[in-house]
C-alpha cells in the first residue's frame, strides 16, 4: 500500500483537472459540465431532445444551490477554473460547517462534504480547520448503536479524515473496513445483504441501497486518489463494480425492486438525481453495462453530498498518447 494523497480534492487529482481543461472544447459532456459550473442559477445548460425533429426539448437548468452545494461548486471553480475569488468565498462556509444536523447520517454526510471542500481549498483555507475537523470526527466515530448504512458512511468519513489529516494508520484501518464489506456483505448478484435484510419491522428501501453504494464509491475514489485502488478490490470476483449495475437496472426498472419498497419510477429517478453523482465515477472506473444510458439522460450530474460535479471531474477518460508505431 502506498499512501500518497495529492491534497487537491478528495475525489479528483491533477489528472482529472488536466483532462477537463484540455478536452473542454472536444468533449460534449465536458462542455455541458463547464456550462453548468459557470452558469448562474436557473440558466439553461442543456437541451434534451428525443430526436432532431423534437420541437419541445427538455431544458436542463442549473438549480439554486444550498450553502453547502455552493461551497462545493466554488471549490471546483477554484481548482478547475483558477477562480481564487470563488475559493475565498467558500472558505467562509468552512467556518461553520462542523455542526450536528437533523440526523446522524446527514451530519456524517455533510462532514465528508466539508472535508472535500477543505481539500479543494487547502492552499487558502489554512491549518486551523483541520484540528477542529479531527476533534469533530473523533466525536462522530464514538457514536454507538448506528445502523448498517450509518456505519458504512462512518467508514467513508474515516477514510477521508485519514487523507485530510495525513494519518496513514487510520487510512489502513478504513481500507480494511472497506475490504471487509466487499468480502462478506456483497452478494454475487449485486445487492448488499445487510441492506436488504433489515429488522422485521423495517423496510429495505432503494434509497438505503443507493446511499450505501454511494458511501462505498466515495471511499473507493478517495482511496484510489490517495494511492490505493479499491475499485479493483475483489473477493471471488465480487467487488464494488458488482453492485453498481444493480442500481442502474432499478433506475430503468424500479418496479422490479422486491424488497418491500414501493417507490415509483419518478421517485427512484429523483433519488438518483439527488444522490447519484457518483455514477460518473463508476463509469470512469469500470463502464458497467447500461450506465451510459443513465448518464445520457441525467447529465450533468452534481451532488454536493455525493462527489460534487462529477460530470466535470469524471465525465471524460484521459486520452492515451499514441506511440509512433500505432495506427
Amino acid at each position: 500500500m502506498v499512501f500518497q494523497p495529492e491534497h487537491i480534492g478528495l475525489y479528483f487529482g491533477q489528472a482529472q483537472i488536466d483532462t477537463a481543461q484540455k478536452q473542454r472544447e472536444d468533449d460534449e459532456n465536458l462542455q455541458t459540465a463547464w456550462r453548468w459550473l459557470l452558469a448562474k442559477p436557473e440558466e439553461v445548460v442543456r437541451e434534451i431532445t428525443v430526436n432532431k425533429h423534437d420541437e419541445n426539448p427538455t431544458l436542463v437548468r442549473k438549480p439554486t444551490l444550498s450553502a453547502l452545494d455552493a461551497a462545493v461548486v466554488a471549490g471546483v471553480c477554484y481548482r478547475f477554473a483558477d477562480d481564487e475569488q470563488a475559493g475565498q468565498k467558500a472558505t467562509v462556509f468552512l467556518e461553520s460547517a462542523l455542526q450536528d444536523k437533523s440526523s446522524f447520517l446527514e451530519t456524517v454526510m455533510e462532514t465528508i462534504a466539508a472535508a472535500h471542500i477543505y481539500e479543494m481549498l487547502r492552499p487558502i483555507a489554512g491549518d486551523k480547520w483541520r484540528g477542529q475537523f479531527a476533534a469533530y470526527v473523533a466525536t462522530l466515530s464514538a457514536t454507538d448503536e448506528t445502523s448498517y448504512l450509518e456505519r458504512t458512511w462512518l467508514m467513508t468519513l474515516n477514510m477521508v479524515a485519514a487523507i485530510v489529516l495525513d494519518d496513514e494508520e487510520r487510512f489502513s484501518q478504513a481500507v480494511k473496513q472497506f475490504q471487509h464489506i466487499i468480502d462478506y456483505d456483497i452478494h454475487p448478484e449485486g445487492y448488499i445483504k445487510p441492506v436488504i435484510s433489515p429488522k422485521p419491522q423495517e423496510t429495505a428501501t432503494f434509497k438505503d441501497m443507493l446511499l450505501t453504494v454511494a458511501a462505498l464509491a466515495l471511499a473507493a475514489e478517495a482511496a484510489t486518489q490517495a494511492g490505493v485502488d479499491l475499485w479493483a478490490y475483489e473477493k471471488r470476483e465480487v467487488g464494488l463494480m458488482t453492485v453498481a449495475p444493480y442500481l442502474v437496472y432499478y433506475y430503468f426498472y424500479p418496479e422490479k425492486w422486491h424488497w418491500k419498497d414501493t417507490s415509483s419510477e419518478e421517485e427512484t429517478r429523483q433519488l438518483l438525481r439527488q444522490y447519484g453523482a457518483f455514477i460518473e465515477m463508476v463509469a470512469y472506473r469500470g463502464k458497467p453495462r447500461g450506465v451510459e444510458m443513465l448518464l445520457e439522460e441525467e447529465r450533468p450530474l452534481f451532488s454536493g453530498l455525493v462527489g460534487g460535479l462529477t460530470t466535470l471531474t469524471h465525465g471524460a477518460v484521459p486520452k492515451r498518447k499514441r506511440r509512433w508505431f500505432e495506427f
